[in-house]
This record gives structure tokens, sequence and C-alpha cells, in this order.
């Protein structure tokens, strides 16, 4: 017994009174007259032992114990299964991988010796998750190589904490270099560790690899090199990259940006040379490229070797251009005063799709002064230049231009250009263009009447003032602004319009797209030669953005373009591959979404796709294509993607049985990835760890000690036993409160008999 204790039923005022009571019935008691002097002190001890055990029952006293037992503890061992597990140990000739898996192969006796002892040894590999590996019967299955594409010591041990419940945590080996590579860890290791330090539980880390020392370690890497990127044809494509030095402080290093095509020869294309300032630094390097062609091309960024490298593995990085043969441009003419150009020209350049593909859409802006009308401006150099695929004029006078001007614009669209006018005070018949060649060119009715004369007050019979609420009057693909089956539904939603133009009629050969709810026209669509012309009476399309209708608004004014820039018969089908990422690792699990849309942007819901892949060897294998989310999807087995190289996709759609088209996509697979852009390992890091839990024993374990750790660890003295605490009080189990209860009766029941026996009662 190690304590007494008392465990009473009432408060300290109750039991008194009740002692006090028992005493007073021993001294007032029954008469004992007539009984012998041995007789009396029979009955009298009996009383008392009684009145004792009475007490006894209203405090309850007891004890607290504790017992020795030997329990079963649990161990975990952490194994880093990363890529960066394949870089050099402490030289070339073994890799950390090797080392580790002869660690721990060639202390098995002493795993083995652990696990006789009641230890449950339970190991984990480990990269961006956890994974179990099985070890029973001596015997530990160990991947064969590591593959992991991130490092998170930090949520290997979470898992640890999590995976662990009432058992005993002895402790836990990280064998690893220490190295935290995932980007956004949830887990901060520096807490992690002061909760393991807190539990009591030690970290014995296990360092692999050569640390980054100034004088020990040299090395450059190429990293953060996006994996594929687009340009149009001779267009100055500027690559930027980050280049990590270690130990080449004032040392040249020489950078080429390399180029190469399908079946071409690699060629540099640029070449720069830069010197770092202090042992260890990570720097922008920029290189640049005009592309001469379009087409599909592989970039390299490269670091030549430097002397007394320890690995080159992390020397360059690849990425993939994709060079289109150019894009659209738009010449946008507009009063100075037009502030919705900002917007416009922004989404028009925006990327398209989710895919990272650009439109490629240049505008131009060429703002005009009303006044320009006393000296009319000579445009022909824009009007002419046949690089523009479409015009736009907004709230502009015909009379600012020069006469002649208006001849090469109407020229322009019957070749093939597309021209839009949209509404103003100065557009239409009211900015003179019935006098212009324009007049047979727009798609809707003009008359000699319609004039709206400078620095004058608008004639407002030439326009309808709003609200306007607008419908689409056909279903077409300007009109469409979603995907959903009912083209007119999104239209409803939009912020209706502060005023139209009105036109006094629309042309015999022309189409109504959208119009006010009244039925006036709005937006009209006409043909001119080649080219294609729209009217639309509006100019205040800002309402639907800063409404934060900004996906209709940036659709609709791409849809525009798109339709008026690709002239008649020209017009065909396109195929998208989207991948979001082009560089992976042998075995990764590689997918795609692809689509098939007209050149307007509309998708084409009844389009059927075959995929194929090309492996670097050649071997060709069928991809199939399932509906996905948004997309129709496709999956590689990662068994087609195991050996470096370059892969492509290509995929053609039919709809009703007929092509629509086809579209190829490359992307590679190498070994180049961030778990080996730093070969170091990070020693300090794993020395941090272990501190923390220093006071529960944690400290760092050299490779070559674990096998007298292990001993240590089997040889500690009490290490697998526990003292568990053991409290008893009187009543606390139906035993003894039995006993108790047969004892009080029978010490009462004897009183009472020898009592009766000797006539007192």
């Amino acid at each position: 017994m190690e304590s007494l204790n008392f465990y009473p039923v009432a408060g300290p005022f109750w039991i008194g009174l009740i002692t006090v009571a028992l005493v007073a019935m021993l001294l007032i008691g029954p008469s004992f007259e007539g009984l012998t002097w041995r007789r009396r002190s029979v009955l009298t001890l009996l009383r008392i032992v009684s009145i004792a055990l009475v007490l006894l029952a209203l405090v309850r006293p007891g004890c607290m114990t504790t017992v020795e037992r030997r329990q079963t503890a649990v161990m975990y061992v952490l194994l880093d299964t990363s890529r960066s597990m394949d870089l050099p140990h402490r030289d070339e000739k073994i890799k950390r991988w090797k080392a580790l898996s002869s660690m721990l192969l060639d202390n098995m006796s002493g795993l083995d010796n652990l696990s006789e002892q009641q230890v449950d040894l339970r190991f984990l590999g480990f990269d961006q998750k956890t994974q179990s590996i099985d070890y029973a019967d001596g015997i530990l299955m160990l991947p064969k190589n590591p593959a992991g594409a991130e490092t998170d010591i930090g949520r290997a041990l979470a898992d640890v904490l999590g995976g662990v419940r009432e058992e005993r945590l002895l402790g836990v080996v990280v064998a690893s270099d220490g190295v935290q590579n995932v980007a956004d860890s949830e887990i901060d290791l520096v807490n992690i560790a002061k909760d393991f330090g807190n539990m009591s539980v030690p970290i014995f880390a296990v360092p692999f690899g050569t640390a980054a020392e100034v004088g020990q370690f040299a090395d450059v890497a190429i990293a953060n090199l996006p994996d594929h990127d687009t340009v149009f044809v001779k267009n100055r494509k500027t690559v930027r990259a980050s280049l990590i030095s270690r130990g080449y402080a004032n040392q040249p290093i020489r950078v080429q940006l390399v180029i190469s095509g399908k079946g071409q020869l690699e060629r540099v294309v640029d070449e720069q040379v830069y010197t770092p300032r202090q042992s260890y630094e990570e720097q922008t390097v920029e290189l640049s490229y005009v592309p001469q062609v379009a087409g599909s091309f592989r970039m390299t960024v490269r670091a030549l070797m430097m002397p007394n490298e320890q690995s080159t593995l992390n020397n360059q990085l690849t990425s993939f251009l994709t060079v289109y043969e150019g894009g659209l441009r738009i010449a946008l003419i507009s009063n100075i005063g037009w502030w919705e150009q900002s917007r416009l020209r922004r989404v028009l350049a925006s990327k398209a799709d989710s895919g990272g593909d650009t439109q490629g859409i240049d505008v131009d802006f060429f703002p005009i002064n009303p006044q320009a009308y006393r000296t009319p401006l000579d445009y022909s150099g824009v009007f002419g230049d046949q690089s523009y695929d479409m015009f736009m004029f907004v709230d502009v006078d015909s009379r600012v231009f020069l006469p002649q001007n208006m001849q090469l614009l109407q020229n322009a669209v019957a070749n093939g250009k597309g021209l839009i006018m949209c509404g103003g005070t100065h557009s239409f018949g009211p900015g003179y263009y019935w006098n212009t060649p324009l007049n047979d060119v727009l798609p809707i009715a003009m008359r000699p009447d319609e004039r709206q004369e400078f620095e004058r007050d608008v004639r407002q019979d030439f326009h309808i003032l709003g609200p306007i609420e607008l419908v689409p009057a056909v279903d077409h693909p300007l009109v469409r602004l979603s995907d959903e089956p009912n083209f007119a539904s999104p239209w409803k939603d939009l912020p209706p319009m502060p005023s139209v133009n009105r036109f006094v009629g629309v042309k015999p050969t022309a189409e109504v797209l959208i119009k006010s709810a009244k039925n006036e026209p709005v937006l009209v669509a006409g043909k001119y030669g080649n080219g294609r012309v729209l009217a639309f009476a509006a100019n205040s399309t800002w309402l639907w953005y800063n409404h934060r209708f900004r996906d209709e608004y940036q659709r609709f004014w791409q849809q525009v373009v798109l339709w008026l820039a690709v002239p008649d018969g020209s017009a065909k089908d396109t195929v998208r591959i989207y991948m979001p990422q082009r560089r992976f690792q042998p075995g990764s699990t590689v997918t795609f979404s692809t689509e098939a849309r007209t050149v307007t942007g509309q998708a084409i819901p009844t389009a059927v796709y075959e995929a194929r892949l090309l492996t670097p060897s050649g071997v060709e294998h069928l991809v199939p294509v399932v509906p996905g989310r948004n997309l129709p999807v496709g999956e590689l087995n990662r068994e087609w993607v195991s050996e470096p190289g370059i892969y492509s996709v290509r995929v053609e759609a039919k709809d009703n049985g007929e092509s629509i088209g086809e579209s190829e996509i490359e992307f590679e697979v190498s070994d180049q990835d961030k778990e080996k852009a730093n070969p170091s390992a990070d020693v300090r890091q794993l020395a941090r760890l272990a501190e923390e839990t220093k006071d529960a024993g944690g400290r760092i374990v050299a490779p070559e000690d674990f096998g007298k750790f292990l001993i240590e660890i089997a040889d500690q003295p009490g290490l697998l036993k526990i003292e568990i605490p053991q409290r008893w009080h009187l009543g606390n189990t139906a035993t003894d409160a039995s006993l108790f209860l047969i004892f009080f009766v029978g010490v009462m029941s004897l009183e009472w008999a020898l009592r009766k026996k000797w006539g007192l009662v």
C-alpha cells in the first residue's frame, strides 16, 4: 500500500454527529446488572466492534497501489520514398535509397529483436502522402525505387499521430534527406514536432545525402520553367526560369535556350552568362526566341556542366512551345470619349479557354476627336492595311474621314474583311453614312434626312429611349451566351440598355439577330461580297460587365469578332485538346480533355471522339474518351507512360460519321522535377525536428550507427513496462461489501444471542 485514503459517504458534520450518537449509545447502553465482570466485558467489546464497523462504513477507508506490467509499444519507421532519394548519398557511387535500404537490411536482426520484445514496428513510406510497407516474419517489403513526386515530412508525422489511439508510442524514426518539397503543406514541421515533444515521444532523425555547406557542395540547377507556353509567328518569346547555384561564387555559368521540333535537330537560339556573387544564389534567367514558322516545338533551358558538380540530373528543364500562324487584328475606331473600349480590348485579348490557348486577338485603338470634321483625317493607311481582319466603328461620323477612305473600307469588306458599326450619336444615318460607299455595305436602310449636325443638340427621334430589354430573335451562334439548350434564357438576366439607335429599316438580305421587347431591331447581320457585316444599335454593353455578367460580356464580343473576322468559305470546325500539365514523371497519371467547336466558339455536343497515344518508341495505343464533368475526358494507362521521351496524343472528332477535324498535342515524360532540383540534403531541418523532442530522447542518428541505436532501444530498462495505479476502498467490490456485511451481521447476532442466553432480553 502506497497511501491511505478515505471516501466518506457524507460530510464531516454528519459523520461527527453520528459518531457522537454511537458513543452515547455505548455509554448509555442497557443495564448489565447481575452480570459478571467477564460477561460485561464481552458484551461491551461486541458493542464497540459494531460501532467501529458502522464508522468504517461511513468513512470508507481505502488505499492506492501501483502494479508494474509489461506492455506492447509501437515504434513507427518513416522512410522517404520521394524521387530525391534517387540522388547521390555521399558520392556518385551510391544513391540515397540504396544506402537506406542497405541500412535496414543489414540491421534486420536488431529490428527482429525489438519485435520479439513486444515492440510493434510499423513501417511507412512517404512522399506527399504515406503508404504502409509490409513487415512480417523478419521480411521487410521495401519498394524497388523511390517514385514520389513531392516530399511532405509534416504530413507523414501527422499521419503517425492520427494512427495511434490507446497504444503507447515509443518513438518515430524519420529516414530522409530532410528536403521538404511539397507546395503549400497544411502541416507546419516545427509545430508537429512540438506536439511529439509535448507527448514525450522522441523523433530519431536518420539523414541521407550531403548537406549544402559552404565549401562542401557544388551544384547548378534549372527550376521553375513553365511546362508549356504559346506565341505567334515572328513575335519575340521571352523565356524565364530560375538558376540555382551552390558553391560557384564569382564563377561564370553559361545558360542556353535550345529549340527542337518533331524530327528536327536541337539548335541553340540564345545563350547568356550569369555570375553568382554568393556561394548560394537563386536568380531569374531570361532568354528569348523569335519563331519564324508555326508549329509545336520542344524548348529546353540548359545550364552547362560546371567543374566538381556532384549531379547533372537537374541542369536542364524542358517545356513545350506552340507557335501559331497569327492572331486576329482589329482596328477599333471610336469617339474619343467612348470609355468602354478599354474593357473591350481587355476581354478580347484575354485567355479564351481553360486549356491556356489565347485567341491572339490584337486590338488597335484609334480615338477620333469629333472636331476632326473641320480637317478630315486620312485613314487610308488603316483601311487599306491588309493585316486587319475586321474594323469596328463606334459613334464616329463619316465626315471626319476623307471621302476616298470609305471606298477603301468598302473594298476591304468585299474582299473578306469584317465590319461592325455600333450605336451612337453619329453612327449610321445620323453620321451621314448614307452618303458613302458604306450605304451598300451596312445591312440596314438609311435615309438622307437622317442628319446629326456637329455641335448641335442630339436628335432624339434617331434614338429609342430605354430601359430596353434585349431579346434574341433567332437561334444564331452570336446570341448564345451559354451552353444551355434554351439560348434565350441568359438574355433575361442582362441589364437593359439605356437607349439604342433607331433603324429606319432592315435590308431584305439581312437577318435580325437581336431585337427589343417591342420588336425593334437591335443587332442586324448581313454580308457584302466575301465579308460579314453587323449593325449593332447599342453602344453600352459595359453595363453587363459592371453588373457581374463578365462571362456573358466576354463571350458575346469574342463570338462577334470571330464571326466577323472569318470570311465565308474559310470557316472550319476545330478540335481542341486541353492538357494543363505537359511534363510528367514515369508512371504518372496523365489525363486530357477535348472538345469540338465551331469557328465562333460554339460547342458541338453531338461530336464523337477517337484518341490515340504515340509513345517515344513508336507504339500506338487507342485511348478511350468518356464523358467528363464539363468536357469529354481521356486517361492514359500508367504503364503506357513509363519510358522517358516525347509522347503525342491525337484526337479526331466526328459528327454523324463525318470527320470534323483533328488535333495533336505533345507532352514529355522525364526524370527532371523539383525533387531533383536540389541535390543537397537538409540535415539541419532533420536536426530541428529531433531537437524539439530532445527532452524525450530525440536525436540525430547517423545511418552507420543505426544498429547501435536499435540495441540501445532494446536495452533500455523498463522501456516496455508500465506502472498501472490501482485504487481500492471499502465496499468497492461486491466481494468485500458482502464480507463486511456478513461480519457486521455476525457481530450483532452474536451480541443478541449472548444477551438472550444471559437473560438480558
